[in-house]
């Protein structure tokens, strides 16, 4: 009963962030939380089972980023495994990749969450937040 309640108050909850902006959405699947025991969203659901909360349209998304990596999730099965058997088909175009401005956005948006996370001294290197200003600086982003 109460299983079911909270996985459908969670993907209520994801269903939102993934409205308004699908990156942050993501990123929350994978933000480790020491108030869960140092674990992510993401693993919580597959610990519980919750295959609702899986299979919800982000949650899959965000997955079918992280299994095909910098190929491009357009690319049909065959030319694939093709490339897999045959390393050099590669080379020929038989398959796409991510442009580089979609790989550059996310590694932009990662270098900003961990900007909020640090603070840069004079001389330019990164060292961390007191606990006080991170914590409230994550509540802010």
């Amino acid at each position: 009963l109460f299983r079911s309640q909270y996985e459908e108050r969670a993907m209520g909850v994801f269903t939102e962030c993934y409205r308004k902006n699908q990156e942050r959405a993501e990123e929350l699947l994978t933000r480790v939380s020491s108030a869960w025991g140092t674990t992510t969203c993401l693993q919580l659901a597959l610990n519980a089972e919750a295959m609702k909360f899986m299979s919800h349209g982000g949650v899959q998304m965000f997955l079918t980023k992280v299994w095909w990596g910098r190929l491009s999730e357009d690319n049909a099965m065959i030319p694939v495994l093709l490339c897999m058997a045959f390393f050099p088909l590669i080379y020929t175009g038989l398959v796409t990749f991510r442009r580089d401005r979609e790989i550059e956005k996310e590694v932009a948006v990662e270098t900003a969450a961990m900007k909020r996370l640090l603070s840069v001294n004079s001389n330019g290197s990164l060292t961390p937040l007191p606990p006080r200003e991170r914590n409230s600086k994550i509540g802010r982003a």
